[in-house]
């Protein structure tokens, strides 16, 4: 039991009861998390005790350093996918890299909120987290779709865009664009901008019925 002094009361607070509280989502985040990756590992095509030793390590070493993920997720994109050879369609080793990350900074949080005092990288950089999710997004649905080498324009969206300077924006976008180990034919020479107005969304909803009002709304997209 603490006490918190607010003008002359003294009000008791309960903080180990609101941090017991508070470490039960992330020790079920971590928890499921890792259970997910390491019933993965054990059923990967090539190796699985070898790669559930990978799983385990990737975790502790996201434990111990939250933000490594920051430079090892972005460098390891171009080279872990081997769906060619595993067969695997569902799943990929990016997920294996995603769950450790998730594994392994869940639990360092969950240390953090017991221990107020301990040193932890709470905020993720947006470039990294953009990166990897428009990355992500790409591998999942441009395979199977139609075929993007010849698209002249790529307009991101989203606040992760649109609150990013300009720099930090494209670079985003750049990196998932490319990803040459997607499996996805990349754009050759595509012109990359940001809707910092967010107008895409008004003119999806406006294509069907307004065709004209959208082109009019993305026009200063395509200059």
């Amino acid at each position: 039991m603490r006490y918190g002094v607010q003008q002359d009361h003294v009000i008791p607070v309960n903080r180990g009861s609101a941090t017991r509280n508070a470490d039960w989502p992330l020790v079920v985040l971590a928890s499921s998390s890792g259970l997910t990756g390491l019933w993965l590992a054990l059923h990967y095509p090539l190796g699985p005790w070898a790669m559930t030793t990978a799983f385990a390590a990737a975790c502790f070493v996201f434990w111990r350093y939250p933000a490594s993920w920051l430079v090892v997720v972005p460098a390891l994109l171009p080279l872990i996918g081997f769906a060619h050879w595993t067969g695997w369609i569902t799943f990929e080793e990016i997920d294996l890299l995603i769950l450790a990350v998730a594994t392994g900074g869940y639990a360092r949080h969950s240390v953090s909120r017991a221990r107020p005092d301990s040193s932890v990288a709470r905020t993720p950089h947006p470039r990294g987290t953009g990166a990897l999710a428009a990355t992500v997004a790409l591998r999942r649905h441009a395979r199977s779709g139609p075929d993007l080498r010849d698209v002249r324009l790529v307009i991101g969206s989203g606040g992760v865009l649109r609150h990013a300077d300009a720099f930090t924006a494209r670079s985003v976008l750049l990196t998932a664009l490319t990803d040459t180990a997607g499996g996805w034919a990349l754009p050759r020479e595509p012109a990359v901008v940001v809707d910092t107005d967010y107008v895409l969304a008004a003119a999806g909803l406006l294509a069907d019925d307004h065709p004209a009002a959208a082109l009019a709304l993305l026009a200063p997209l395509s200059r």
